[in-house]
């Protein structure tokens, strides 16, 4: 997983960067309505942060929804968990996880029991809101796959709330292979 124990290293959030942030999320829900119908049902069973929020995986659409989804004063603290062999392994690609998804790299089989020390402190210490896929991976034909064991791994122990998660659509909008979102 290799997460840095100060994950926001070189993000700390100014004034300037806070309304970039905020300006990018606006956006970001604007496409997802306009494009792609994006209804978010159940934020009133929200718990407030640190909470684990886990769905479905079939797109490249899904950790920016579930952030898009979040109310304003949770968005800001959210962090999507990224593939690092994906989305950290170019300097422009890293840029966009880091800054417009506010992803955090992980190191596919080579995560460590420090490594999820760390994020479990983090998370708590923080009061963030951490948004993962336990299937591991994008499913390849719409259909969930089994879970890891990060989820239970990263939570075990803790009184930290697992919060479920269900996306409909965004496998058909830009499933694996596709270039672009339809």
């Amino acid at each position: 997983m290799t997460v840095p124990m100060s994950w926001s290293h070189g993000r700390e959030p100014g004034l300037g960067s806070r309304a970039v942030a905020a300006g990018w999320r606006t956006l970001v829900r604007a496409y997802l309505g306009a494009a792609h119908g994006l209804r978010v049902d159940g934020l009133e069973h929200l718990p407030e942060p640190p909470f684990v929020m886990v769905a479905n995986h079939g797109s490249h659409l899904d950790a920016l929804t579930l952030a898009a989804a979040l109310p304003r004063r949770m968005a800001a603290n959210a962090f999507a968990l990224a593939a690092g062999d994906t989305f950290f392994s170019n300097a422009p690609v890293a840029a966009f996880a880091a800054y417009a998804v506010n992803a955090l790299p992980v190191w596919r089989r080579r995560t460590t029991a420090a490594d999820l020390d760390a994020l479990r402190a983090r998370l708590q210490e923080d009061r963030a809101v951490l948004i993962l896929f336990p299937e591991g991976t994008r499913t390849r034909d719409g259909v969930m796959g089994p879970f890891r064991s990060g989820v239970g791994a990263l939570v075990a122990g803790t009184p930290v709330p697992v919060v479920p998660c269900f996306l409909a659509g965004a496998w058909a909008a830009w499933p694996p292979g596709r270039g672009v979102p339809r």
